[in-house]
């Protein structure tokens, strides 16, 4: 699996009963105990490629960013020392079991409320279509996701054919969380942060139960060096007989300026332009 792993092996100041899936926290730290150290002091993060049993006991590993020459090694190791291990112990092949798994951290999605997937990626420069020094980084993107609730999640619908003002508050909280320049590693702003900006609904189409939003708006976020500057438009229907979003679909357009520790910018400070795009999370369905 490649992963933060930030729920699956919480540093000490994340307590335990705040997790969502404690048995898979167990496994992983299970996994950990069998594994070589390939974690530094005091980490607080597991993120990598790793390969397991399916109790957690340790076949192939490697911390942090894997390459494709490097998977394929991990993944042979794995798979002989699976095959000697399976010799050994007598294991049978049994159904893999048809569980359907969620894809994101928190809770269920509230009736009425929406859960919504953001990915992040830079934006063509010119003549450069995909921006980097690396082919890593010219391939680099990163997913969030934010949840809001039914009472939040009210405010983005509307029967008026003019521009209804989303509570600053909201806006604040969707540009915190996720208008962010993570795309190459992580990065996140500090309280205060958020500078100025708005995000309006109207009404563009309704039919017997189904309303039309448009959304637009701006985001402008602030903290030392680091700066982003975006647009804001998206769409989304409402069915009103279901209590429920049917779209959502949303896209940021700006630029961005600075670098943070672990955003991999220190080389390419910019400004340069970054993209980011947000749709209904819907659990694979």
């Amino acid at each position: 699996m490649i992963d933060e792993c930030f729920d699956l092996f919480p540093p000490a100041w994340l307590k335990d009963e705040w997790l969502e899936s404690p048995k898979s926290t167990a496994l992983f730290r299970k996994f950990t105990k069998s594994a070589p150290n390939m974690w530094g002091a005091n980490s607080s993060t597991h993120q990598g490629f790793y390969c397991m049993t399916a109790d957690g006991e340790y076949l192939s590993g490697n911390f942090g960013r894997t390459s494709n020459g490097r998977a394929r090694e991990l993944l042979n190791t794995a798979w002989n020392k699976f095959q000697t291990l399976a010799g050994d112990r007598g294991w049978k092949p049994k159904p893999i079991p048809n569980n359907r798994f969620e894809l994101t951290l928190g809770k269920p999605v509230q009736p009425g409320g929406i859960k919504l997937e953001v990915a992040s990626r830079d934006l063509p420069r010119g003549a450069d279509r995909r921006p980097g020094a690396s082919e890593w980084e010219r391939e680099a993107y990163n997913v969030n996701w934010i949840d809001f609730s039914p009472n939040e999640t009210a405010y983005f619908v509307t029967d008026s054919k003019e521009r209804v003002a989303i509570p600053r508050t909201i806006v604040e909280r969707l540009a915190i969380t996720t208008i962010k320049d993570n795309v190459r590693g992580q990065s996140g702003w500090k309280k205060g942060a958020f500078s100025d900006g708005e995000l309006y609904t109207e009404l563009i189409h309704a039919d017997d139960k189904i309303q039309t939003m448009r959304l637009a708006g701006f985001a402008i976020l602030r903290e030392g060096q680091q700066v982003i500057a975006v647009q804001l438009h998206g769409r989304a229907q409402f069915d009103s007989d279901r209590g429920e979003f049917t779209q959502f679909d949303m896209v940021a357009s700006g630029q961005r300026q600075g670098s943070t520790q672990f955003n991999f910018r220190r080389s390419d400070p910019g400004p340069a332009p970054l993209g980011i795009a947000w749709k209904l999370y819907t659990g694979g369905k």
